[in-house]
């Protein structure tokens, strides 16, 4: 028995595409390909194209292809609610891992700092001197502390983004009723 859900399966139809897309533009003879999007917002659609939508009556490539949105097509709350659901989830997650990840650098800096003579070493003992030796010694540390704060400052930026996107298509929704 299958796992797939219909949007597993029309993801990997749109990837099917985009492979046969490219496929197709890498054997023909053709310098250049533009996809234009007159609705820049919704860029995220062109993953749907086909190679019958870049031939023309002959079965050749055109050059130049220009899709018209007139809009969001259906507004599908549910998936948009289920990644919300999901990042949240996520976002919890790596705040907790973020914060042992601190609290444990802090101890490694506080034992490194501790042991060294910076004196001897540097020739001074400031504290830019013992942050830039901590930091140098614990560089993947730091490196995993960095890249958990970026990737927690955007799902929080994503979180946003989906709260009103999803009072938007609300709103749609109610409109049309």
């Amino acid at each position: 028995m299958s796992n797939l859900n219909e949007e597993d399966i029309a993801e990997m139809q749109e990837n099917r595409n985009i492979v046969l897309l490219k496929r197709m533009l890498m054997e023909n003879d053709i310098d250049e390909v533009m996809l234009w999007v007159e609705c820049p917002g919704y860029q995220d659609e062109v993953l749907g194209v086909t190679d019958e939508d870049i031939t023309d009556n002959n079965g050749r490539l055109v050059k130049h292809i220009t899709f018209k949105f007139t809009g969001m097509g259906e507004p599908n709350v549910t998936g948009d609610l289920m990644e919300w659901k999901n990042l949240i989830e996520e976002l919890s997650r790596k705040e907790v891992l973020l914060y042992k990840k601190k609290e444990a650098y802090q101890v490694m800096s506080d034992k490194i700092i501790s042991e060294t003579d910076f004196k001897e070493i540097y020739g001074k003992n400031n504290a830019d001197v013992r942050k830039t030796h901590v930091k140098n010694e614990l560089m993947t540390d730091y490196e995993t502390i960095k890249a958990l704060e970026f990737s927690v400052d955007w799902i929080g930026r994503r979180i946003s983004f989906l709260r009103e996107l999803i009072r938007v298509k609300r709103t749609i929704l109610e409109i049309r009723k």
